[in-house]
């Protein structure tokens, strides 16, 4: 039989690239651009990638190179244009998304989406059939594109997998997961004594609030406690909130994750005072809230996790899931929903990480009750998945992943939720008594965040030795002031440590802060771009009594590369020609579904590089708005202290161009002339839309141009 090298050529070169597309390239460029969230480490993998792989590339080569005729002619064409579709929807058609964090998709609203990317994909489909009809056109195009296709995606990775290891050499990124958090002695206490936090995530005080009224057994079952229903938390978002409530730290501007858990560990003293008062100290909580050379941390294993093939297996699962719910076209995405979460829930049977799995740690809880086993006082803090979405813990404590439950709406799933993590807190107290070390142990129970109200956070204290009836408190308290003081007051049994929640008394007047941070998110470090103070005097519950009280910003006294020339658009949007000008309080890239040019805070500030430029005439400026989000914003733009321009926009005045003039004197003044924006009417973005990443808009500025 002759050999035909063309049709082998072909084959192979087909073959190859489409298995390097999907079983390869795919879940490594997921991988490795996820690496932080992720923890477990890629040579968990890399044996089932490259068994996929092996599997997929024999088949598809078998497939086309040993069909004949018309047969032939089809698989070898099917699978070329399956790969330049999926490679096209991977890598270019997936915008408007969200995030597989557990949300439910509303697929009913995205109907025109799914419209028009199956145009595109039957697009495609006709254009490659029309255009090689013919097998030798076919080949020697199919050829080039697949050569082409896996040049870009070897780059691509290449490029992608060095910038992982450099951050994970210079800033500590957890690629090679040195160590984890042991949950052997979860449940082990002292019969001396005990500080236990719950860390229950997003737990909004206006829910304990609802529950306490809908379900007032709560008040017998955790007498004792104190319930503070006017308390501030730290930070809006888990990663901003954690770095503080573990070390009493505040995040730094210009930081990423990492470099901010290494400073707040680096210069926190809690746990050495905790260590001095005789406590232990275990956390179970994300392994990327730890730095990987503290030492300080009991259930902290310094050494790589081993898990058994089975566990290998499901993450690789639920790997290639996840690149399927990229790849396939919009109609067939459903099919393929992960929740990240579930990557946390894959543990060996034989090695105990911490993972955020609440059914888990309750079963655990009620099966192996407490223990008193541990010579030394104990300090722990357990952080659970509490309220934060997916609502798929129900009233009792179980799992419900069925269709009719995730119908459900998303209001009783989170209150469902709620309760199932106040009966958590009621069965470690159960447990507690049965152990005896009840009156010995300290229980708080907060939340990093609010949800709604992201201020606005639970906190219920059970103080050591204390019998009262549930009782509710409406002291101005606050998590970021109040809580380390508490904890370290109540380890030394003293006062050294600064005012704590007992100091406040219901009528204090009491001005208090959280942090708004706004990150980016492009290199899977979470770089803190701005930093903004809010405050309140009144109760924590009036979201319409916070206020700014301070903005700082990346960039600031940093100049435009290049010299300016009057007469070009700067577009914020599309990232052109930004070399001219720097942007302090304006978005500098795109987080999740907020696009560049918008505010961040209240203030921003637009600096352009003239090189003093010597104008003879006034300039003329022109600013695009884009779009604005909510009505009656008022804009005020201005250099030093006078008013350049003011004005007030409607969300109806998308596209709108707004023009004033610049003295000529003002412009020449200075090399680099600095435009203040003022954005007095701006509001907090929605939360669920926003994700990690919070900003106090007011609009979106698409381009600015300064002319004569």
């Amino acid at each position: 039989m002759k050999l035909d090298k063309n049709k082998l050529l072909n084959c192979i070169i087909i073959s190859f690239v489409f298995t390097f597309n999907i079983c390869i390239f795919a879940p490594l460029e997921f991988y490795y651009t996820n690496a932080f969230d992720l923890w477990f480490t890629v040579d968990y993998i890399l044996p089932n990638i490259a068994i996929i792989s092996v599997i997929t590339l024999i088949t598809t080569f078998l497939i086309t190179y040993l069909t004949k005729g018309k047969v032939h002619n089809f698989f070898v064409k099917l699978f070329f244009i399956l790969l330049v579709s999926l490679y096209i929807q991977g890598n270019y058609l997936n915008f408007g998304y969200e995030v597989l964090d557990g949300s439910v998709v509303e697929w009913n609203t995205m109907i025109g989406k799914g419209i028009i990317n199956t145009i595109i994909w039957l697009s495609i489909v006709v254009i490659l059939i029309f255009l090689l009809k013919k097998m030798d056109i076919f080949r020697f195009t199919s050829n080039l594109s697949s050569a082409f296709i896996l040049g870009i995606q070897i780059i691509t990775l290449i490029i992608i997998i060095l910038f992982a290891y450099v951050q994970g050499a210079d800033q500590n990124l957890n690629i090679d997961a040195p160590f984890y958090l042991d949950t052997n002695n979860m449940f082990d206490l002292s019969k001396e004594e005990n500080i236990i936090v719950f860390l229950s995530d997003t737990f909004e005080s206006t829910y304990m609030k609802e529950i306490i009224e809908n379900y007032p057994e709560f008040k017998t079952s955790l007498k004792d406690f104190v319930y503070f229903d006017n308390a501030t938390g730290t930070s809006l978002m888990t990663y901003s909130a954690m770095p503080t409530i573990l070390t009493g730290e505040v995040c730094q501007l210009g930081n990423n994750l990492k470099e901010n858990i290494k400073y707040c560990y680096d210069n926190t003293q809690v746990y050495d005072i905790l260590k001095d008062n005789g406590y232990d100290v275990e956390l179970y909580t994300d392994i990327n809230l730890i730095p990987s050379d503290e030492d300080k941390i009991d259930n902290k294993v310094d050494k790589k996790l081993l898990i058994d093939n089975k566990s290998k297996a499901k993450l690789s699962g639920l790997l290639y899931k996840c690149v399927f719910y990229k790849y396939m076209p919009h109609f067939l995405k459903s099919g393929f929903l992960v929740n990240t979460s579930d990557f946390n829930k894959v543990n060996s049977v034989d090695v105990n990480q911490y993972a955020y799995d609440d059914v888990k740690f309750n079963n655990r809880l009620v099966s192996e009750g407490i223990t008193t086993e541990t010579n030394n006082k104990m300090f722990k803090l357990y952080h659970l998945l509490g309220t934060h979405m997916p609502y798929f813990v129900t009233k009792d404590i179980e799992y419900d992943y069925s269709k009719e439950y995730n119908k459900k709406d998303a209001t009783e799933k989170r209150m469902n939720q709620t309760y199932a993590s106040l009966k958590i807190l009621e069965n470690y107290v159960k447990e507690l008594k049965n152990s005896g070390v009840y009156d010995q142990t300290t229980i708080i129970l907060l939340a990093d965040h609010g949800w709604e109200n992201r201020y606005y956070v639970n906190l219920l204290v059970k103080p050591k030795n204390n019998t009262s009836e549930f009782t509710v408190s409406n002291a101005p308290v606050s998590i970021l002031e109040d809580y380390i003081p508490t904890i370290l007051n109540i380890a030394s049994n003293s006062k050294d440590y600064g005012k704590d929640i007992w100091d406040y008394k219901i009528d204090d007047v009491r001005e208090r802060n959280i942090y708004n941070y706004t990150f980016t998110r492009g290199d899977n470090t979470y770089n803190v771009v701005s930093k903004v103070t809010i405050t309140t005097k009144d109760q924590a519950d009036d979201i319409d009594k916070y206020y700014i009280s301070k903005q700082e910003f990346l960039n600031t006294n940093e100049s435009p590369q290049k010299e300016y020339k009057l007469g070009k658009k700067v577009d914020i949007l599309n990232n052109k020609n930004m070399k001219y000008i720097t942007m302090e309080g304006l978005l500098g890239n795109k987080i999740r579904t907020i696009r560049r040019g918008t505010n961040i805070g209240t203030e921003a500030r637009i600096k352009v590089n003239t090189s003093k430029s010597n104008v003879t005439n006034d300039v003329k400026a022109k600013f695009v708005i884009n779009e604005v989000f909510y009505d009656n914003q008022n804009l005020i733009i201005s250099n030093g202290d006078k008013t350049l321009f003011e004005g007030t926009f409607n969300v109806s005045d998308t596209g709108k161009e707004i023009e004033f003039s610049i003295p000529k004197d003002m412009w020449n003044a200075n090399e680099i002339f600095e435009l203040k924006l003022n954005f007095p009417d701006g509001k907090l973005g929605d939360p669920a839309a926003l994700g990690e990443e919070t900003v106090f808009m007011s609009m979106l500025i698409e381009s600015v141009m300064f002319y004569e």
